[in-house]
């Protein structure tokens, strides 16, 4: 039976509930209430790192997948980014300062482990973080410029140079979402695997706000 929504859509409406609790928990609640730390948000950065190095080596080495070929993953990559803000929030020594948790290491590990015999789930993970990164995370830029009154150098992160125009872009990025859902039988695994990204992202929200409140 095809289904007469868009993937786009589909994605949109099939995540919306875990988008919204993702909102209301952990440090993300934190950061939007304007109670984040530098400290804080330093580990929270730290602890999306990891998922993002896995995505974008794994959408490299699958990059020739008929899936994955329709989009701008250049223009869309994160990872440099996060390290430069890292080093500026640490003063230079992320590594030492900010610690590893162990859902960081799991939201990354799914990731690997579907990069192979899957790789058209990344998708779900691109939806859910650069989609993300492109709307509510500059909401969440601005936020973090005024409490805890981050600098410029610490919130690259959600500067995309490359790309013109937002609106534009996450527009191609549905229509690429929409074609591959009028053209294959993954897209009930896409939308799967988009779920499993909150999930991931919920527990590691839980998990940064567990150790800055114990700390």
């Amino acid at each position: 039976m095809i289904n007469a929504l868009g993937l786009s859509e589909r994605l949109r409406q099939s995540t919306e509930a875990l988008h919204l609790q993702a909102e209301r928990s952990g440090y993300i609640r934190k950061i939007l209430r304007k109670q984040a730390s530098r400290e804080g948000y330093g580990l929270f950065l730290r602890s999306l790192e990891p998922a993002y190095a896995a995505l974008e080596q794994a959408l490299v080495k699958q990059g020739r997948h008929d899936d994955l070929l329709r989009f701008d993953w250049v223009a869309l990559a994160r990872h440099t980014t996060i390290l430069g803000d890292l080093s500026a929030l640490a003063n230079n020594d992320w590594l030492t300062v900010f610690a590893l948790l162990p859902e960081a290491e799991r939201y990354a590990k799914r990731i690997t482990h579907i990069q192979e015999e899957a790789p058209h789930r990344l998708l779900g993970h691109a939806y859910v973080r650069y989609i993300g990164d492109l709307s509510g995370g500059q909401i969440v830029k601005a936020i973090l410029g005024q409490a805890p009154g981050l600098s410029a150098g610490m919130l690259k992160f959600y500067d995309f140079e490359g790309i013109d125009d937002a609106d534009t872009f996450k527009a191609s990025f549905r229509e690429g979402l929409d074609r591959i859902g009028e053209n294959t039988a993954k897209s009930d695994d896409i939308i799967d695997e988009a779920l499993i990204a909150f999930q991931h992202n919920i527990d590691l929200s839980l998990a940064v706000d567990a150790q800055m409140t114990s700390g």
